[in-house]
């Protein structure tokens, strides 16, 4: 999978994330899809307010080998933009959802 450049990128090793890349120009593999539970401890990876939670935290807890996520295989669609809620519209219009599990 080629992650659109909205997304951060992540990289494994087991669970455990190796790395994350805000936001790559190019790449490919597991996207972060932006849900997220923290330690309080995070705030000692951000030194104030211009530090970003993704650019600055994330991408240093990667590299201490202190995050780790949860690899979600099935359908996943973001809906950020007025297309991907048009997208997405139509897949449950048409009957089409693959989300829909129930009957």
């Amino acid at each position: 999978m080629r992650p659109p450049a909205r997304f951060g990128a992540l990289n494994f090793e087991g669970d455990l994330v190796t790395q994350f890349l805000e936001k790559p120009q190019i790449g490919e593999g597991w996207i972060n899809g932006g849900f997220m539970c923290f330690e309080p401890q995070v705030f000692d990876y951000l030194n104030g307010d211009d530090d970003s939670l993704e650019a600055d935290a994330l991408e240093q807890l990667a590299v201490d080998r202190k995050l780790s996520a949860f690899r979600h295989g099935a359908f996943w669609q973001c809906m950020d933009t007025l297309r991907d809620v048009r997208l997405l519209d139509g897949l449950w219009r048409d009957g089409e959802a693959p989300w829909k599990v129930w009957s």
